[in-house]
């Protein structure tokens, strides 16, 4: 009588666990909904969305020096003699940061990641010790991610293309493309009156500027 009652207990057990968990017995799986497709711009958006990258890549030309001056000025070394080695400045580190923020280009989230930059580099110090040579991760500047900006910029302007590409809702992408096959890809989205940018990153640029 005690074996027949365990094991329809035990029956009653595998019955209700094959359902899967969080699944009644009995009832069809939830499917999730799809994605909103992507939502193609208007002409008027596509003029004014190129029109804005075309804004960014002229004042990235005019804030370039003060940039390259802010981030390399991040970096001191610290110590004495032999045990000195390269460190990231805290407070210049803050002053390039506020000079981003300033200048209202930039999402939080592309801040954000420029702090972490900071901070992994100066673990990178911490650990390696380095004292002498470019320091590295600090060779280039961190806003466009190639070795040779001004020459990325300029050739943009003069002689690129700009292709918009919808994303969902207020999100969109930039494709910079210059005269060979790089791109200069960047990630923004509208937020009310402006555009902040999220991401911004190289694509076979060096090949095509011979670098």
């Amino acid at each position: 009588m005690v074996f027949r009652k365990r094991l329809g207990q035990l029956l009653a057990f595998f019955a209700l666990t094959s359902c899967g968990p969080g699944q009644p017995s009995g009832e069809a799986p939830v499917e999730e909904a799809p994605a909103p497709p992507a939502v193609a711009a208007n002409p008027a958006q596509q003029r004014q969305r190129t029109e804005t990258v075309r804004r960014f890549l002229r004042w990235y030309q005019q804030a370039q020096p003060r940039l390259d001056q802010l981030l390399t000025a991040t970096v001191r070394k610290a110590g004495q003699g032999d045990t000195a080695h390269y460190q990231v400045d805290a407070a210049r580190a803050t002053a390039y940061l506020q000079y981003l923020r300033q200048a209202g280009w930039f999402s939080p989230e592309f801040i954000d990641d420029q702090r972490q930059q900071f901070g992994r580099r100066d673990a990178d110090f911490r650990r390696t010790r380095q004292a002498y040579g470019p320091p590295v991760g600090f060779e280039y500047g961190w806003i466009l991610y190639t070795p040779r900006p001004a020459v990325v910029v300029a050739t943009a302007l003069q002689r690129g293309r700009i292709d918009i590409v919808p994303g969902a809702g207020p999100q969109w992408q930039a494709r910079v493309k210059l005269p060979g096959t790089g791109s200069l890809i960047l990630e923004l989205t509208d937020a009310g009156d402006s555009t902040k940018i999220n991401t911004i990153y190289p694509s076979g640029i060096e090949q095509d500027l011979g670098q």
